[in-house]
């Protein structure tokens, strides 16, 4: 999964999906992107810039990732796709496809046996607000059916993933809680490939390794954890 960034007029780089100007394509990985903020100018060669500056990339990022898997979120609802409560998800049939969305302290004993090596995203919703974003009432957990109407939060859950929720596990077992900080270089679920050492201890910057100049990312990049550089 890749994001495209631009540069404005002043040199300071931005998020833009879409832009008629000169962009550079960048893996959706917190340590990637952690990168990018201490080290701007590995974003030169593909932009044909000379001084760039880094704002906090990866909050933004985050920020606009939880926007759409909300959006998402609501669509699924209509659409009747998503399973929650402790009692319907030990009912359902083994599913190895789907995708769990935990609220802040959401217990372990929540989630069936069947379910615990599914993709996880940890919120810091409290189970009620969680609940209240599908019409229910308080919900731990909630279940992603993988449907055609649920193809889209699907996506949008593991882009949301790679940039960095962490699981906190606490004594009393509970699996919610988050740490996404862009200071700290915002947690371990990152891309594949990357790993928290890398967001520690960020490398000297490699324009062929991280960013590409833009235009639309073929099949293969859509899939690939290491975009390629072109000249």
């Amino acid at each position: 999964m890749l994001l495209r960034l631009e540069a404005d007029g002043g040199g300071q780089l931005r998020w833009c999906p879409k832009g008629a100007g000169r962009g550079a394509w960048i893996v959706a990985g917190a340590a990637e992107i952690v990168r990018l903020e201490r080290g701007p100018g590995q974003a030169g060669r593909s932009l044909r810039r000379g001084q760039l500056s880094a704002g906090p990339l990866l909050a933004q990022a985050q920020e606009a990732a939880d926007a759409a898997w909300f959006a998402a979120l609501e669509a699924c609802r209509r659409a009747g796709v998503l399973r929650s409560g402790r009692r319907q998800l030990a009912s359902l049939p083994p599913n190895s496809a789907g995708f769990l969305v935990l609220a802040a302290g959401a217990s372990a004993h929540a989630i069936p046996t069947w379910a615990t090596a599914l993709p996880q995203l940890p919120t810091p919703l409290s189970a009620a607000a969680l609940g209240a974003r599908i019409g229910r009432g308080p919900r731990a957990v909630i279940f992603v059916t993988p449907s055609s109407p649920s193809g889209r939060l699907l996506a949008s859950l593991r882009r949301r993933l790679a940039l960095g929720y962490t699981p906190r596990p606490s004594k009393d077992g509970t699996v919610g809680g988050t740490s996404h900080s862009a200071s700290s270089g915002g947690g371990g679920n990152a891309s594949a490939g990357s790993t928290r050492r890398g967001a520690a201890s960020p490398r000297k910057p490699r324009d062929a390794g991280m960013l590409r100049r833009s235009g639309p990312p073929s099949a293969a990049d859509s899939s690939s954890d290491e975009p390629s550089s072109t000249s």
